[in-house]
């Protein structure tokens, strides 16, 4: 599954990572076997999702005084 434009769904997909990095994602193809890789993650039979971050922090104002209560 992608998070492009297109929103595209792969039955048989690749996905490419360089030094941590997401390269590509794309169709599988015969030759993907013969890549000189130094990890192969078999993900046969397998969903392959996009991670979810929550970026969302909240803040804590300390409490001495300086703020007025409301």
């Amino acid at each position: 599954m992608t998070v492009n434009a297109d929103r595209n769904l792969y039955e048989h997909g690749t996905v490419l990572v360089n030094d941590g990095e997401i390269i590509d994602v794309r169709p599988s193809k015969p030759e993907d076997g013969e890549l000189d890789a130094e990890t192969v993650i078999d993900g046969s039979g397998k969903l392959v999702l996009p991670d979810l971050v929550n970026p969302h922090t909240r803040r804590t104002v300390p409490d001495d005084g300086r703020c007025q209560r409301t």
